[in-house]
């Protein structure tokens, strides 16, 4: 709540004045105790090489951004060098095109 605050407004003891408010909202109360944790769920493991493919990016570093491919079957790392500002859509797709045409089309992308 506080952030969503910050993002419009400020004034000095905002905080404070945030936190004496829920502690008096009926509303926010029960919302803060009904607050369970969801157990963690692993991926499935992949049956075979590129079922399945995690890419990020990573970066900027050494002045570029690094497109980070990862086999989910056999953990075979690919990083791709891409120009900072070359990043879009258009560019990952060609990027990917590329692994693809060396190792074959990814079923599924994380």
């Amino acid at each position: 709540m506080k952030r969503l605050a910050r993002q419009r407004f400020w004034w000095p003891g905002m905080d404070k004045d945030i936190e004496k408010k829920t502690a008096q909202c009926d509303a926010c109360k029960r919302m803060l105790t009904d607050t369970s944790k969801v157990p963690l769920q692993p991926w499935p493991a992949a049956q075979r090489p590129f079922q399945r493919l995690h890419i990020d990016f990573a970066g900027p570093y050494l002045d570029a951004m690094w497109l980070i491919v990862v086999d989910a079957y056999s953990k075979w790392p690919e990083v791709v060098r891409m120009k900072i500002g070359k990043t879009s859509t258009k560019d990952v797709i060609a990027a990917l095109f590329e692994l693809f045409t060396r190792y074959g089309i990814a079923e599924e992308i994380i």
